[in-house]
């Protein structure tokens, strides 16, 4: 369902219902809530979080102190979504790439063990000095091309999601400000943000298990269709996990029909991809359960180059695209078009 946010009027005409005393704090806190429904500044997510909460708050039969209490709080929470999201994220990566070096400490444990018993044995051995040092060569180069590998291994762990084999959130935003800043003349940098629909439903329904298993199929679509995509144009688009169900595509160096095309291919291929759910031994439960995402997705204009945070104007302008597709219907793309007005205001149309 979409939301049904509150107007000035609705609000008014409350406030004049309820007689505060001219000391109150309700009345500013209201309009507040009223306002914050339209913030361009705030996710979709968030703003509809508002209307929510004005709407339960404009039900109560009385607005208590205890009340207001907890609406501040409630109100603060929702600002704080983003960063709650962006830190649990981060946790979540920072925990798997702790236990993959835990286990790569213990086993090169071993590995240095058995090299200390090889020289010493070695050593011990009377052997011809020239034999000891090749085999003590061999045993130690052994090591360091395993702790090289091991290295290696660390380096893509912290820039990888463990979940879907995407890029992780921390590199998708180095990613992006890199791309704009080597943003060429000829092309913009476009930005795809797509999100599984009614996943939270789906989750309840079926498991989170089986919502890691769906995460991790339309990871792996995304991440084969940019590949191909990639080695066919000769492209260096990058395929991300954003956060949650939502997942995005960088895309430096491209034009408007490339990026179209590429988003309605992976909506596509996601759509008609048939997923089915099995029990602990493999027994198919349910077969040919269809799952859609919505889409949304901005090239960056020339002006936003000279912004302050030209990377959060053009996230927020994808993501309001996304927010238009969901909200009129769901399983298709959309796209947020910046252009000059006739004051010659940079303006955003949803398409």
């Amino acid at each position: 369902m979409q939301p049904t946010f509150i107007s000035h009027n609705q609000v008014r005409s409350f406030i004049a219902k309820q007689s505060f005393p001219e000391e109150s704090e309700w009345p500013s806190l209201l309009y507040c809530l009223q306002g914050q429904q339209f913030n361009t500044n705030l996710s979709p997510e968030q703003r509809t979080a508002f209307a929510d909460l004005l709407a339960a708050t404009l039900h109560r039969k009385k607005c208590t102190t205890a009340l207001l209490r907890d609406v501040f709080k409630e109100k603060e929470a929702i600002l704080n979504i983003p960063y709650v999201k962006e830190l649990q994220s981060a946790l979540a990566e920072t925990a798997s790439v702790l236990d993959r070096f835990r286990s790569i400490s213990q086993r090169r444990l071993g590995d240095v063990a058995h090299l200390e018993k090889t020289t010493l044995s070695t050593v011990m051995s009377g052997k011809d000095p020239r034999a000891m040092v090749s085999e003590l060569r061999k045993a130690f180069k052994a090591v360091v091309e395993a702790m090289e590998e091991d290295s290696k291994i660390l380096e893509e762990l912290s820039v990888t999601d463990q979940l879907t084999g995407l890029a992780n959130r921390r590199f998708f935003d180095e990613y992006l400000a890199q791309a704009i800043n080597e943003t060429s003349h000829k092309d913009a940098v476009a930005l795809i943000l797509l999100d599984i629909d009614q996943f939270k439903e789906f989750n309840d329904q079926y498991g989170h298990l089986v919502g890691d298993e769906v995460l991790s199929i339309v990871g792996k679509i995304i991440r084969e269709t940019v590949s191909a995509c990639n080695s066919k144009e000769h492209k260096n688009y990058l395929s991300a996990r954003y956060g949650g169900e939502e997942f995005a595509v960088i895309m430096p160096d491209c034009n408007e029909e490339q990026c179209l095309l590429l988003a309605e291919l992976i909506r596509e291929r996601i759509e008609h991809y048939p997923i089915v759910i099995r029990d602990n031994q493999g027994n198919i439960l349910k077969k040919d359960i269809q799952i859609t995402v919505s889409g949304g997705y901005c090239l960056m204009p020339r002006k936003w180059l000279t912004a302050k945070q030209p990377s959060e104007q053009l996230i927020a302008a994808a993501d309001n695209a996304l927010y238009t597709a969901k909200k009129r219907g769901k399983n298709m793309i959309c796209q947020c078009k910046p252009y000059l007005d006739q004051h010659k205001k940079l303006t955003q149309v949803v398409l």
